[in-house]
């Protein structure tokens, strides 16, 4: 399921360019808002995998603790504004400015919960706080979701993460997959199956997935974007693709976001008509 937030900005108002963090902050503000209980739950917890006969094709956490990775099970996209100002004069300190009019935030989850609370707690604070800047709600509307198939052709809303630790002179680093790097499918398949496991608790019926970015996007454009999180930078992929294979994994996708990092703004996409080749 999918909320589409929608702010109205009075006057030009500036953010930091760099707010995903701040908006992972004010979703757990939301949840503290409806339940507190939950909201210690998900920051803390999370959903973990079960019922899965291999558990070794699910990502393990990032500690190298042997643990296996649990999951927010929810994204949410980049802020989308009508005309936006990018304000690089003062070095640490970039900001955006939002410019009058409506802005679109959209965020998604397949837990139902996670919806409410968070909705509830949206309506009861009437604003969106983001650094300084209090953002007012005008609307939250739950949008009807598509129509999910063996084949979807998806556009990014925010960039799809996924890391692949690597040991370089005795240092174990994160090399973020660029959109023409080989092993996507594989790792993006694994993750979405981690979660599926996580919400129902084993494996659907259909294991397969593929993903294809769109060659002749990817011939022009780079497809990727620098993320700053806090202090970690990120790549992630931006570019036109294709999912193929078990529509139950398709919609985990969809509701919970691709690859990693969702609960930090990254992996959502949204359909689209058009064919990726």
């Amino acid at each position: 399921m999918r909320l589409r937030v929608t702010l109205q900005i009075e006057k030009s108002t500036a953010i930091p360019l760099n707010y995903q963090h701040l908006l992972t902050g004010a979703i757990y503000s939301f949840l503290r808002e409806a339940d507190a209980d939950y909201a210690q739950f998900l920051h803390g917890e999370g959903y973990a995998p079960a019922g899965l006969d291999d558990l070794a094709a699910v990502e393990r956490g990032a500690s190298g603790s042997g643990a296996y990775r649990r999951f927010k099970l929810f994204t949410f996209s980049q802020l989308w504004a009508g005309r936006s100002r990018l304000d690089v004069s003062q070095p640490g300190q970039e900001k955006l400015w939002l410019q009058p009019g409506a802005v679109e935030w959209y965020v998604a989850s397949p837990v139902e919960k996670f919806l409410q609370e968070f909705a509830t707690g949206l309506l009861a604070c009437h604003r969106l706080q983001v650094g300084q800047a209090a953002l007012p709600i005008a609307q939250v509307e739950t949008l009807p979701p598509p129509e999910f198939s063996a084949t979807m052709h998806l556009k990014c809303l925010s960039p799809i993460v996924v890391g692949v630790g690597e040991t370089s002179d005795g240092q174990r680093k994160t090399r973020y997959l660029r959109p023409k790097d080989p092993g996507w499918s594989e790792r993006i398949g694994q993750n979405l199956l981690g979660k599926y496991a996580a919400l129902h608790g084993g494996a659907p019926p259909d294991t397969r997935l593929a993903l294809h970015f769109d060659p002749e996007y990817l011939a022009i454009h780079k497809g990727t974007k620098l993320i700053t999180y806090k202090d970690i930078q990120m790549v992630g992929a931006f570019a036109p693709l294709r999912l193929t294979g078990s529509p139950d994994l398709v919609r985990i996708g969809y509701e919970c976001g691709l690859g990693e990092k969702n609960a930090g703004g990254c992996g959502m996409v949204e359909v689209v008509k058009s064919a990726v080749k």
